[in-house]
């Protein structure tokens, strides 16, 4: 029975240090506008900001960086929007029309009456992984990180301060006090 006990307190203490560890690296791999990125790909988890038909609530879609040339007419594109109270969200969209300018190229969306210049594009989806992405953003929220990540450290640190005030302040073997 203590065999079974350790062996799921070891268990358990995987699963968690593989969530914090996966909480650490999801928050730190995020850019200026919020969105976790890591060489040419964006993870953009679907939520009620940017629901579109093509992907459920929850998903997480893994978008690959492309370059403005290479985009064609309808395309699904991911771009950077904001909404009335300035907060910066991902998108999805069908262009409309592309533009090359020399100097500046932007394209146009159907049904938009914005423009997008290159660093607004988030790029193509690469890759789709189901309600993954509903479990990231619960797991990313700042009171999640604080009960997951710093509470425990603070405890823990504040176990081992009293360990070492207890080990230099008292005598273990006699209980007593040493001046």
């Amino acid at each position: 029975m203590k065999l079974l006990l350790k062996i799921l307190a070891y268990i358990l203490l995987f699963i968690y240090i593989l969530v914090v560890v996966s909480i650490s690296i999801f928050i730190l791999l995020e850019n200026d506008y919020g969105i976790s990125h890591y060489n040419d790909y964006s993870f953009i988890i679907i939520n009620e900001k940017n629901k579109n038909i093509h992907y459920e609530n929850g998903n997480l879609v893994i978008v690959k960086k492309v370059d403005i040339n290479t985009i064609k007419e309808n395309d699904e594109i991911f771009v950077y929007q904001s909404d009335k109270n300035n907060n910066v969200f991902v998108n999805i969209k069908n262009v409309s029309e592309i533009i090359k300018d020399e100097t500046l190229p932007y394209i146009t969306l159907k049904n938009q009456d914005g423009i997008y210049k290159e660093e607004l594009i988030v790029g193509k989806k690469s890759k789709i992984i189901k309600t993954i992405g509903k479990i990231i953003e619960i797991l990313s929220k700042k009171w999640v990180f604080f009960l997951f990540i710093i509470l425990p450290c603070s405890i823990l640190a504040i176990y081992e301060l009293y360990y070492v005030f207890r080990y230099l302040i008292f005598d273990d073997k006699k209980g007593t006090l040493e001046l």
